[in-house]
């Protein structure tokens, strides 16, 4: 079978390694809760997309509303996009702005 896609432009590229892991896939609900719902919010989904029904978990753990993550797409903090019929939130990085407060 030929190879296709990520694993195509990797070999492409020359620098391909056998052993290493592609993290293309659905990972699961497991994110840790230390305890600020806002601050993990944003931290979590600065590094993983989180499926709609996983934050509605997280939102429970803490007993906090939905209104959180309205607060937060509204604010420009979090991103809704819909990917393969599932809808998933990701931290949005605004790079001037930050780049101001350097």
């Amino acid at each position: 079978m030929p190879v296709t896609g990520i694993a195509a432009a990797a070999n492409a590229s020359g620098h391909c390694a056998n052993d290493a892991e592609y993290l293309i896939g659905y990972e699961g609900d497991a994110f840790a809760y230390p305890g600020d719902i806002v601050k993990d919010l944003l931290s979590i989904s600065a590094v993983h997309s989180m499926r709609k029904e996983a934050v509605e978990a997280f939102l429970l753990r803490d007993r906090a509303p939905w209104e959180v993550v309205e607060r937060l797409v509204a604010q420009g903090d979090l991103r809704e996009t819909n990917y393969d019929g599932h809808c998933f939130y990701l931290r949005r990085f605004n790079f001037l702005q930050d780049l101001e407060h350097l």
